[in-house]
């Protein structure tokens, strides 16, 4: 399915939950506008807040712990979808240089609330129709939807920077979130963008704070977090997962890009 809309009173948390890392590839909007409780993103936890959207990427666990009913609405997209759109408004949200090792989420103002469930009605309407153009007319209304988000939200920097350092380091970001399990070194990311590692390390840390190097590590990291929390695989099944050939080398990369070894991170998490 490309796209799906919900009233989250129609879900239950085991639904709003993804529990393996590798479920699929396909992005979620949570608007939570009533209710309380726990919301667990990959290694974070927080408290549901009321009137806050919620930005998953692909990969990232989350598990819902609700305390009594949840208002709000649930929009499941494919990345089919997503290339579907347009791609001005919608890379506030998913561009690249969000990547799939942080959680986004914002705050709507009570005049944009008042917009945004207006567009969800719509959506919900038309997603409950079989009409030959109701692929067509989804992508149109979120389309708007992302457009009024973004015009009414202090936390998305909406100009967008035209200089190549910016284009590199949002490009290097959607190939590390779909290749950092069999690329680890600058240089093979430098070389499909036909820059030099330096330079691409200096892009990328103007950008973020940090060169390329550090995001490469962390996002085998975090994956490697996801895996041993949520999957029970063994360190050996994780280093062969994320392209170790050596468990031992994956090992001391674990401790000295985590600050802790993986037996007793795995410990820690066990009780």
């Amino acid at each position: 399915m490309q796209f799906e809309i919900r009233t989250l009173d129609q879900c239950t948390c085991n639904e709003l939950s993804t529990r393996q890392a590798d479920q699929d590839n396909g992005y979620r909007i949570i608007w939570v506008q009533k209710g309380d409780g726990i919301f667990k993103i990959d290694l974070q936890s927080l408290m549901i807040k009321e009137n806050v959207v919620y930005f998953l990427c692909p990969g990232q666990i989350c598990v819902f712990g609700a305390e009594g009913k949840l208002d709000g609405y649930y929009i499941y997209l494919s990345p089919e979808f997503i290339h579907l759109l347009d791609r001005r408004s919608i890379s506030s949200f998913f561009a690249p240089k969000y990547n799939s090792f942080t959680v986004r989420s914002i705050q709507p103002d009570l005049d944009l609330q008042k917009d945004l469930e207006d567009i969800m009605a719509k959506m919900l309407k038309e997603f409950s129709l079989f009409t030959p153009s109701k692929l067509e007319i989804l992508i149109g209304l979120f389309n708007i939807f992302i457009i009024y988000l973004s015009n009414g939200s202090e936390l998305i920097q909406l100009k967008e920077r035209s200089d190549r350092g910016s284009e590199l380091a949002e490009e290097f970001f959607d190939l590390l979130n779909n290749h950092y399990r069999t690329k680890k070194m600058v240089s093979e990311y430098a070389s499909i963008l036909y820059v030099s590692p330096n330079y691409l390390n200096r892009s990328v840390k103007k950008i973020s704070g940090f060169a390329a190097r550090y995001h490469i590590h962390q996002a085998i990291v975090v994956e490697a977090k996801r895996q041993a929390i949520y999957t029970g695989s063994t360190m050996k099944e994780i280093a062969y997962f994320l392209g170790f050939k050596d468990y031992a080398h994956f090992s001391k990369f674990f401790k000295n890009n985590s600050g802790v070894n993986f037996t007793s991170f795995k410990k820690e998490r066990a009780t």
